[in-house]
């Protein structure tokens, strides 16, 4: 929630300019707490080098309507796309590293994604996520269009920079019913307020038809200093739900050049019941 408000900090102008572009490019017609008073910044356990991670390089720009054509179809996709496991799946911070680093990579368009992303409710749990896919289709439609440089050129503080979409892969959770996995990766314009994060989400599928979604990973931070926060979310996926781990940094650095933190971690459990997950 918090870089959820660092991330609307400029909305208005946000959604200006995307709604902008895309019409010019239509045809007409349980918790624990911890605070910490440190001069120097804890790190998250296995995860990042410090709870203070700046935001993404934005890449080069790239051919990208050459890039986009060349796509395989989303069928295709799904066919192919590798096994993760069978069973059982577990996503913990090495696991989302990994999908940070293949993203380009059997990426997906607005299309495929409002498929995977058709049963995922509008649960207070998934609400982060659907503000980041309103941004992505955005993006993915100014790119369609060939007017992503406008858009590059055109960028504010606040504003979304990036976002992407790749299909991770599948796990057989039993016969005739499996989970494609597959992450959403965004970073925004390179001034403060900023914030970057790399969502995972499985979408349950029963006898080829997607029944239910949910976000199921999350590797995220931001800041204006001096304030500054971190979130990881981890999990381990079977057929009779899946279990979450969370944990949240948000600090502040001082004038007396110590850092304020507060640690939150929690747990919970979602239940898988008639191929769905449950609220």
């Amino acid at each position: 929630m918090y870089l959820y408000l660092i991330s609307c900090s400029r909305l208005f102008c946000h959604v200006l300019l995307l709604t902008t572009l895309c019409l010019a490019c239509q045809p007409t017609p349980r918790s624990t707490k911890t605070t910490i008073n440190n001069s120097k910044t804890n790190t998250l356990e296995g995860d990042t080098n410090s709870t203070f991670v700046s935001a993404k390089t934005p890449p080069a720009d790239l051919p990208v309507q050459d890039r986009m054509k060349s796509r395989p179809s989303f069928a295709e996709l799904l066919k192919n796309c590798r096994v993760l496991g069978k069973g059982s799946y577990r996503l913990d911070s090495a696991s989302i590293k990994a999908i940070q680093a293949k993203m380009g990579q059997n990426d997906l368009n607005s299309k495929a994604v409002k498929q995977l992303s058709s049963p995922l409710s509008d649960a207070v749990f998934n609400r982060s996520i659907l503000y980041h896919l309103n941004d992505f289709y955005q993006i993915d439609s100014i790119k369609s269009m060939g007017n992503y440089a406008t858009y590059r050129n055109s960028l504010d503080i606040g504003m979304t920079a990036q976002s992407q979409v790749q299909l991770v892969g599948k796990v057989a959770l039993e016969e005739n019913f499996e989970a494609f996995i597959w992450a959403l990766d965004y970073h925004t314009f390179e001034a403060c307020p900023y914030s970057y994060g790399t969502y995972v989400l499985a979408t349950l599928v029963r006898k080829g038809a997607f029944v239910s979604c949910s976000l199921i990973g999350e590797l995220s931070g931001g800041g204006d200093p001096p304030v500054f926060g971190t979130e990881l979310m981890t999990a381990r996926l079977r057929k009779k739900g899946v279990e979450l781990q969370n944990r949240s940094v948000y600090g502040e650095e001082g004038d007396n050049g110590k850092t304020t933190l507060e640690i939150d971690s929690s747990s919970q459990f979602r239940k898988i019941k008639n191929y769905e997950f449950q609220e």
